[in-house]
């Protein structure tokens, strides 16, 4: 789902998104925002779709194994 930009939102590419959620290739990126978890916004009159940070950083976390 494509969304015009909002001033006050920091946007990042799905590159920096990979980098932030540690995934090792950016295959994640496109399933989660076709399963709805993210939304891409257009930047300005570019066709570069963006991720608004903080949809990425309050993603939910895993659980962890415990022992």
């Amino acid at each position: 789902m494509k969304k015009k930009l909002k001033d006050s939102i920091e946007y990042i590419s799905k590159r920096e998104a990979t980098f932030l959620l540690g995934f090792k290739n950016n295959r994640p990126i496109p399933e989660l925002i076709k399963q709805g978890y993210l939304k891409t916004y257009c930047v300005d009159s570019s066709k570069r779709e963006m991720l608004d940070k903080a949809e990425v950083l309050n993603l939910p976390k895993k659980d962890g194994v415990f022992s």
